[in-house]
């Protein structure tokens, strides 16, 4: 209703992908940038989790209007009602849990109040949007000629075959025409052409091109972002203002989190002692100076796909997923990637990205994509245990039978972490002489621990 006095008001009850997937310029982000812009969006209630049948997921409750309350315009409740639950006497299934009287009444208090609590914050609008600016970086070739322009095919053939130097002269690409002016964080950079001053562009160096996510809160905006974050470290680098993208996300672990304690020294050194003493002789084990002890159990080596380490972030899986990565980061379990997972986070989050990171070189392995795995990659979707478009998924599979990884994990349910598909999986590995692939989630190894 556009026309009356009070508007319309309503509630939608969603899972947590709502608030976060789809990144700047996708159609998710952009559902959630035309609520928020139009100023819609009047709350967000986080349910506690197992209150619905079937189901352990994260779930919110948004509350839109078109009429907001002069007090709210501009602005965004966000209410964590997590802990405000009461227990079954007896599970329905996943359902362990339900709202009492008390609880609605809380939530509802905590609506109608519109303070800051400990379970209430409230945010300006564009507080969850943030731009995504592409950064590119000078094409630098051993040998191009400085002061003249290079077509865009000698372009391509320097990319191919030159030779790439941080010390070479940057590759021009344009060279704009008397009375432009420099604007070297724009692309437009001073440079000396046959001894008179002019404004070039060079070609940017896709091997060097990175994204930045800049709140739009940013002081200063993008530019001074870039200035500080950025130019102190690539001086030659720029962006284009007509490639940055809008996007909006809402994360609830940011602004309702309370981290543990850091662990005090005295234990951690209590826990590196028991460990070494744990660990003592097995050098011996491994040369056969003894007979091996039979308490040693190796390290599992296991390979996750691109879904565990974004379900590290994600609400849904995040619990599970990070219990694995501590056992990665600890060295109870060795990680095991492939460049194919790393090309597939390359567009992922940054926060997603630097999951990797948190665990220890010792503590993980890198595969390569081969020709022997492409081949049993395409013998999975010949034998029909997995469809052509989903190839990525198959070469997944292959990579960890090949390499002898002990576990798979993955919360792929659909390809991967299914009984049907992991029988025939095992069909085409036993037929050809590999051993089978154990495919399991998170969930499933954390809590065999």
């Amino acid at each position: 209703k556009k026309d009356t006095r009070l508007g319309s008001r309503l509630a939608e009850v969603h899972n947590g992908s709502s608030l976060f997937t789809g990144d700047a310029g996708q159609g998710e982000s952009n559902i959630r940038r035309w609520i928020i812009e139009n100023d819609w969006l009047e709350a967000i209630v986080a349910l506690p989790l197992n209150l619905f049948y079937n189901t352990g997921i994260a779930t919110y409750v948004w509350v839109l209007t078109n009429r907001k309350p002069a007090a709210r315009r501009g602005r965004v409740q966000l209410i964590d009602a997590t802990a405000w639950h009461q227990p079954l006497r007896k599970n329905l299934g996943k359902k362990n849990c339900e709202l009492g009287d008390e609880d609605i009444e809380r939530i509802c208090r905590a609506f109608l109040d519109f303070e800051e609590t400990e379970q209430s914050r409230i945010f300006n609008n564009d507080a969850f949007g943030y731009w995504k600016v592409t950064v590119d970086r000078p094409l630098r070739i051993e040998g191009v000629d400085p002061e003249r322009a290079y077509k865009a095919s000698e372009i391509k053939e320097l990319q191919e075959h030159g030779a790439r130097s941080e010390n070479a002269p940057p590759v021009i690409r344009r060279i704009h025409k008397r009375g432009t002016e420099a604007d070297p964080l724009r692309g437009l950079f001073e440079a000396t052409i046959s001894g008179t001053s002019t404004v070039v562009e060079y070609e940017p160096d896709t091997d060097l091109r990175d994204t930045e996510r800049i709140p739009l809160q940013e002081d200063g905006g993008i530019d001074a972002f870039l200035r500080r974050e950025v130019l102190p470290y690539a001086a030659d680098a720029w962006y284009r203002p007509d490639r940055v993208k809008i996007g909006y996300e809402i994360s609830f672990n940011r602004y309702f989190h309370n981290p543990e304690p850091m662990r005090h020294l005295d234990e951690i050194r209590a826990d590196i002692l028991a460990l070494e003493k744990e660990t003592a002789g097995l050098l011996d084990d491994v040369l056969m100076v003894r007979e091996p002890r039979a308490s040693y159990i190796a390290r599992p080596r296991i390979y996750v796909d691109t879904s565990v380490i974004g379900g590290c972030e994600d609400d849904e899986f995040r619990d599970d997923s990070r219990r694995l990565f501590e056992d990665f980061m600890t060295g109870r379990a060795t990680l095991v990637l492939s460049d194919l997972t790393v090309d597939e986070l390359a567009d992922a989050p940054a926060r997603v990205r630097e999951v990797l990171d948190l665990v220890p070189e010792g503590y993980k392995d890198l595969l390569e994509q081969t020709d022997e795995s492409d081949a049993l990659a395409q013998a999975y979707i010949e034998a029909g245990a997995i469809g052509s478009s989903s190839r990525a998924d198959a070469v997944h599979v292959a990579l960890a039978t090949l390499c002898g990884a002990d576990l798979l994990v993955s919360w792929n349910f659909k390809h991967m972490v299914n009984w049907q598909r992991i029988k025939s999986y095992n069909q085409v590995n036993v037929d050809l002489g590999h051993n089978p692939i154990d495919i399991r989630t998170p969930k499933e190894v954390v809590n065999e621990e």
